[in-house]
């Protein structure tokens, strides 16, 4: 047995040098350059629904969902895309004090701020700056999804608010509601990193923010405090309504 394998290995060092080495080259492709840094509007990104597949699983992007926790488990999600809900956990519409930002229409002169823009957030607690930035990188790429595209865009503001270079940030636009040329992921054919959605039964989910240092706004607030109220009114009128029909 010691002969044959000796044999072996000498045909084997004979024969195999010669052989040509496979060189698998794997292409990664560049993330399009912003023509307008600041815009964040998921028709100005470059990087949409129609291509994100070719931009996941790099190690110098991160990828976030801003969907409720409820719909990215329910509707389904993409493969590498976390879950950071933008209502409810990041802010709010009108004042609740368990979200990390405060989002308001903002007057400065003639100039009017509106919900959502850059300049209409406000920390609800002394950490909220920091904690978002332990989470999300500032050196990396940073790709975000939403319902429709909206609330991806209010996202990005406000991390362009509080000191991120938005050459970095893309609206990849809407996971299940499309509009005009803006694709939903869910709705295309071949959308081979698409996670099915499960049903959870009897969960109730829930976002503290135990331990975290409250700023006091009420009695200081220096917004437009009647536009605030203004809007809450007709925000319970809606909710109202919505349950009488």
């Amino acid at each position: 047995m010691k002969k044959y394998l000796v044999v072996f290995l000498i045909i084997n060092l004979l024969f195999g040098c010669n052989k040509k080495e496979e060189v698998i080259e794997e292409t990664i492709v560049e993330v399009p350059e912003k023509e307008e840094v600041n815009n964040t509007l998921a028709s100005k990104s470059g990087i949409n629904t129609s291509n994100i597949e070719e931009y996941l699983f790099r190690d110098d992007c991160i990828y976030i969902d801003t969907r409720s926790a409820l719909q990215f488990y329910e509707e389904g999600h993409i493969a590498g895309f976390v879950n950071i809900p933008f209502y409810g956990y990041i802010t709010d519409f009108g004042y609740n004090e368990n979200t990390l930002f405060q989002m308001d229409k903002i007057k400065e002169g003639d100039n009017i701020i509106q919900l959502g823009d850059i300049g209409s957030y406000s920390e609800n607690y002394e950490e909220s700056i920091e904690l978002i930035k332990s989470i999300i990188p500032d050196d990396k790429y940073v790709l975000v999804i939403s319902t429709g595209g909206v609330e991806s865009s209010y996202f990005l503001n406000l991390l362009i608010q509080i000191g991120y270079d938005g050459s970095k940030l893309y609206n990849v636009g809407s996971y299940i509601n499309g509009f005009g040329d803006d694709i939903a992921y869910i709705s295309l054919k071949d959308n081979k990193y698409n996670v099915e959605g499960i049903t959870l039964f009897d969960t109730e989910i829930e976002y503290k923010l135990d331990g975290l240092t409250k700023i006091e706004k009420w009695g200081n607030y220096e917004g437009n405090i009647l536009s605030r109220w203004m809007f809450l009114g007709i925000r319970k009128i809606h909710v109202f309504n919505k349950r009488c029909w």
